[in-house]
């Protein structure tokens, strides 16, 4: 039996298709699910399969059970294993059985015999994500070296260039530990990516602007080398821009933050939300909560202002609902 539940609790279904995939010793069975109504007997008849997969296609919508002992790269299809590692992740986001721990232990393990890169690049989201937003900061540099080492590992592992560059790149997204930070540098400075990974020059941009963040040491000089490096007028231009977003002067990034309140310096949206990005890093969570209230008090302006908010088609901001949240933070 098959029940379907609204978030909030309340009795509200939606009608939909999706499969199952009955996965035994031997064999797959793929088993059909038309929700017509919010419970429904599937498969009667059938003999227990050792692990079920629900949603095994992609196509349904919600948070779907998950046998968390499942051994989701043991499964053939790759758009099933898509879907397994989907469906973990969406209950470890809402609560049911799924800690973050314990998720990124089961991504860490399959991202080292993964093949599939829709799958590697899902994985390396995942790692990224739970690290940054889900791990406690004090948990983070006892994890970090462990982390590093996979990603490490799969990358020198993996079959094609593409699956060791998006590898390459989940590994400097983490690069939290002094020896993995060298990693980068080297990279960097030597303008030579790992074996089998070529990279192009704003991927060696975002290198300098991650050892930045990270207060690596003369972090200001790579950045001015990297500035220096660029042959690309309009990307010099940005990294420029940048600048004093990537500061571990928290007086510099104020004053950054605070000439956005002038429209003008907003006209390029991308760099100022790359900008913003760097200002709200988990490493600077401390020096940039700050910024939310007056952030918050700007929005009807940049509405105004800004195509950001699609204004010529009608899109509104509930201010009232801004100001609570603003309350809220304060």
């Amino acid at each position: 039996m098959i029940s379907q539940l609204g978030e909030d609790g309340n009795k509200r279904f939606w009608p939909q298709y999706f499969e199952m995939a009955f996965i035994y010793n031997d064999h797959v069975e793929t088993i059909p699910v038309n929700m017509k109504q919010a419970t429904i007997t599937v498969a009667v008849g059938k003999a227990k399969p050792d692990v079920i997969i629900f949603n095994s296609s992609g196509e349904g919508y919600g948070v779907f059970p998950v046998d968390v002992n499942a051994e989701i790269i043991s499964i053939k299809d790759p758009v099933t294993r898509a879907s397994a590692y989907i469906n973990l992740y969406e209950n470890m986001l809402s609560g049911q059985g799924m800690t973050p721990q314990r998720l990124l232990n089961i991504v860490r393990a399959a991202i080292l015999k993964e093949k599939e890169e829709l799958n590697l690049n899902i994985l390396a989201d995942y790692i990224n994500a739970i690290f940054w937003r889900f791990i406690p900061a004090d948990k983070r540099p006892g994890l970090a070296a462990d982390i590093e080492s996979t990603l490490w590992q799969a990358m020198e592992r993996a079959g094609t260039a593409n699956t060791k560059k998006l590898l390459f790149k989940a590994y400097t997204g983490i690069a939290l530990s002094k020896g993995a930070q060298d990693k980068v540098y080297q990279v960097w400075r030597d303008k030579r990516g790992p074996a089998g990974v070529t990279l192009a020059e704003d991927e060696y941009t975002s290198l300098a602007t991650g050892l930045a963040i990270r207060n690596y040491t003369n972090y200001q000089d790579i950045l001015n080398e990297q500035l220096a490096r660029i042959q690309n007028a309009d990307r010099k231009d940005r990294l420029q821009f940048l600048m004093a977003s990537l500061s571990n002067d928290v007086a510099v990034r104020d004053a950054f933050f605070a000439s956005l309140k002038d429209r003008a310096n907003r006209a390029k949206e991308s760099w100022v939300a790359t900008a913003l990005g760097n200002m709200h890093h988990p490493l600077r969570l401390a020096q940039s909560e700050k910024y939310l209230p007056e952030s918050l008090d700007w929005l009807a302006d940049i509405q105004r202002t800004g195509d950001i908010f699609f204004r010529r088609h009608g899109c509104r901001l509930h201010l009232p609902g801004i100001k609570h949240l603003r309350q809220q933070l304060l």
